[in-house]
């Protein structure tokens, strides 16, 4: 939720609230541990054998790469076994194969078919006032695997907690490259540094999601304020 959320403000506030946080995960860290109350460690897709249905209807099934490590489990296992425990229909699997098997059954042939056969309107909404926060996430920032990849960590591919600007923005705004600025946004506000990027459209603010710097603010998009600190 901290990372990976349209909003992780709002989402980590909701776990907090929670009566009871159950987490399925292959990793623990500091924010999952402050609102879970019970983490089940589960292997990581590379862990597991499954299925995937490509766009022409074609099943797939893979093994895992090497096993889970410590005590972790498939989260299908895992799921299995919970609803065992609470006396659930339909968690009787063996194998991941079984699954598979009785998903197919249940879909039945599927025919792949990408004809557009429907139209869209699309109708330009109100044009935004003031600075618009934009974001991207970098290709070694998707998941809780490149994130913890060290070698991938050292690459440019990664988010950098800094703010994203063209010259003219920080022009207008006295700021420079590497200088520490407020981000104000939904009413909280965080100090980054400037990155000047010419990338960055006129009276947009660009700030890649999957870091923790951004986890106090708003919408991954929406109206935000910064200002030389």
């Amino acid at each position: 939720p901290e990372l990976d959320c349209w909003d992780t403000r709002i989402a980590q506030q909701a776990m907090q609230d929670a009566d009871l946080v159950v987490a399925l995960t292959a990793f623990q860290s500091e924010a999952l541990n402050s609102y879970a109350d019970v983490l089940l460690p589960i292997a990581t897709f590379a862990e597991t054998s499954g299925t995937y249905i490509n766009n022409e209807g074609t099943v797939q099934c893979f093994n895992g790469a090497v096993p889970p490590q410590g005590e972790a489990r498939p989260a299908w296992k895992v799921l299995r076994v919970l609803g065992n425990s609470f006396n659930v229909d339909g968690f009787d699997y063996e194998s991941s194969t079984e699954v598979c098997d009785e998903s197919i059954k249940a879909i039945g042939k599927i025919e792949g078919d990408n004809t557009d056969q429907w139209q869209l309107t699309v109708t330009a909404g109100a044009k935004k006032q003031g600075l618009q926060r934009i974001t991207e996430t970098p290709m070694n920032m998707i998941d809780s695997l490149t994130r913890r990849a060290t070698s991938l960590q050292k690459t440019n591919d990664v988010a950098d907690g800094a703010i994203h600007i063209n010259s003219a923005l920080a022009e207008k705004n006295k700021l420079s490259n590497a200088d520490d600025a407020t981000v104000e946004q939904d009413k909280q506000q965080v100090t980054m540094k400037v990155i000047v990027d010419e990338r960055v459209p006129d009276n947009c603010v660009l700030i890649q999601s999957a870091h923790p710097s951004q986890s106090e603010l708003g919408g991954a998009f929406g109206s935000i304020k910064i200002g030389k600190r």
